[in-house]
Order: C-alpha cells, then sequence, then structure tokens
C-alpha cells in the first residue's frame, strides 16, 4: 500500500497489538459493508466463546481517546453478544485514506463483501481524489472490475441490487440489467429469474426492451418466451459470425436450396430460418 502513497504520508503498518475497551469503539465510518448476516455472527460467535478470538481487528487512535473501526466489524458484533468488554486489536496509525485503503483491501482478501458494498468502498475513495486506474493497481484488479461494480452501484434500481444480494441474479446478468432504465428493471429481473434466462437471452431482452416505445410494447416483450427471444438473438447475429459458444450449442444446416436452418442442439428445436436471397447475375 505505502508504494502508492505519496512519500510524505507513508506509514508503518506494523502497529501495536491489546486489548481495548469495546465502548471506546467507534465503527461504521471506513467500512464498505452494508449488510451483516446475523448467522454468520451467530456462528463466530460461538467460534470466539470456544476457541477464543485469533484474528485481532484493526483500529486507528483518535484525538478523544477513542478507536475507528477500520477492519473486523464482524468479530466486534460477535464479541459483542459475548458481552466481553474488551477485544484485541492491531492499534495503526494512518490517515484517511490509508484507513479506507486498509478497510477495503482487507474485506476483499476475505472474499466477504458483495459487489454493491464493494462499489460503496471505491466510490468513497473516488471521492477522496483517487483515480480509477490508481484503484485498481492497489486492490489488484481490472478496470473492468472496478467499472462493472461503479455501473451497478449508480444506475441498478433497488430490485436489481436485491435481486444481486440475494444472489437470485449473477454479476454479469445484473450488469447487463443495468443498461435498461430503472423503471424496467424490476419487471426484467422477475421474468430473467422466472424464465431462467441465459446471459445472451438477458443481452436481447434488454436491446428489445430498450427499443420499446409505448406500454404495449414492453408488455409485449415481457411475454416472450425463451425460444422467441433466442430467435430474436440470431436475428440480431444475422450477417455476423457465430461466437465459439454458439457452435457448440446451435446447428448451421444448409439445405443447398437458399435455405439455412440453425438448430439447437439441447432442445433439438429449429430456432431461426433464413433465406439466401438469389444471386442476380444469374
Amino acid at each position: 500500500m505505502s508504494d502508492l502513497m505519496p512519500k510524505s504520508r507513508k506509514c508503518s503498518m506494523n502497529g501495536e497489538i491489546k486489548e481495548i475497551p469495546i465502548k471506546q469503539i467507534v465503527a461504521k465510518r471506513f467500512n464498505p459493508r452494508v449488510f451483516f448476516d446475523p448467522s454468520y455472527i451467530k456462528e463466530l460467535s460461538a467460534s470466539i466463546s470456544r476457541d477464543g478470538q485469533w484474528n485481532p481487528i484493526i483500529v486507528r487512535p483518535r484525538a478523544d481517546g477513542k478507536y475507528d473501526l477500520i477492519a473486523g466489524e464482524c468479530r466486534l458484533r460477535a464479541i459483542k453478544k459475548l458481552r466481553i468488554s474488551t477485544i484485541k486489536a492491531t492499534i495503526l496509525n494512518v490517515d484517511d485514506d490509508e484507513a479506507y485503503l486498509l478497510a477495503l483491501k482487507t474485506n476483499l482478501m476475505r472474499q466477504n463483501l458483495n459487489p454493491i458494498e464493494e462499489a460503496i468502498g471505491i466510490e468513497r475513495l473516488l471521492r477522496r481524489g483517487w483515480s480509477k486506474y490508481k484503484i485498481a493497481r492497489y486492490l489488484n484488479k481490472s478496470l473492468t472490475w472496478i467499472n462493472y461494480r461503479l455501473k451497478l452501484l449508480k444506475k441498478g434500481s433497488k430490485n436489481l441490487h436485491r435481486a444481486l444480494l440475494s444472489g437470485l441474479l449473477p454479476l454479469t446478468y445484473a450488469v447487463e440489467l443495468a443498461n435498461l432504465p430503472k423503471t424496467l428493471q424490476g419487471v426484467a429481473v422477475d421474468k430473467v429469474i422466472k424464465d431462467r434466462l441465459n446471459l445472451n437471452e438477458v443481452k436481447t431482452l434488454v436491446k428489445l426492451l430498450n427499443q420499446c416505445k409505448t406500454d404495449k410494447q414492453i408488455a409485449s416483450i415481457l411475454q416472450m418466451t425463451r425460444d422467441r427471444l433466442t430467435k430474436r438473438m440470431m436475428s440480431f447475429r444475422s450477417g455476423k459470425k457465430m461466437t465459439r459458444r454458439e457452435k457448440k450449442r446451435y446447428i448451421v444446416i444448409n439445405c443447398g436450396c437458399g435455405v439455412i436452418y440453425v438448430v439447437d442442439r439441447i432442445t433439438c428445436k429449429v430456432i431461426s430460418i433464413k433465406r439466401e436471397s438469389p444471386n442476380k447475375d444469374r
């Protein structure tokens, strides 16, 4: 982390470890996490009660004698449930930027933040003047990884966020659905989940809905079956080469009479019929 900080702001990350009073800890300022799984906190509390606290939380001292919590809020909540008055903590002398970065990095290393919480952490750093490139470099992530999460945070509706956080919607699906107006995202999410659409079908659905100009057109698109969506997807790709994945799933049959069939290997259904235009020179 220090390699990304100006020399005047570099600090030692080797802090003092000691027991501090829980009442003196101020949480929420730096932690990007917004959701805490009650069942996980309960399991963690039972583990600490049985085996003790293995990993200290990370805090920094405040001018008023208290401590800002940087990392370890789940452990803090678990120990509070045990009615223990003190907690083992690593005390670091870091500035605000380093605290925000450390809070985000430690949570990412544990891989237990959801994409929205990750985006909140990134947004905080952007507000403090950090560039996307600098954040990506520090977190060892790609700019695409950064942009996906920021897009979900800024363009995603509450319905889209809920579906993503509950595990009903994969991240790649949510990113595609975020291209819709927020007023349409809820009904689109419901259709994707109900009909179990794949990613290509989701992309087609988004493209069709964005072309709609009336409520009647929207309703018609939402009533489309998976087969009809797949046919529309193939019509969008007319004149383009099929991707490797499409070649594995779809069979292209040229009957030699000006008609080309596209057959789905899985359902064995004809999903597209293309008629070649006659050669004018003949």
